[in-house]
């Protein structure tokens, strides 16, 4: 597992998992899960449940 850096995204098919190191006492740690996503050809994404500014990475918190 690495480091998770600020700000990520993944997109993870059907039976994938992502595992991610958040060490303890980090303060804030969050993870917000996202589905149903839709990414146009600019990268602009549509998603059923969560949102990041239509990014999969998040840019702001």
């Amino acid at each position: 597992m690495l480091p998770l850096p600020e700000g990520s995204g993944k997109e993870l098919s059907s039976g994938q998992a992502w595992n991610f190191d958040v060490r303890p006492g980090t303060a804030g740690a969050r993870v917000w899960a996202r589905t149903n996503c839709n990414f146009d050809a600019s990268g602009r994404g549509h998603f059923e449940t969560g949102d990041c500014g239509g990014l999969l990475s998040c840019q702001g918190y």
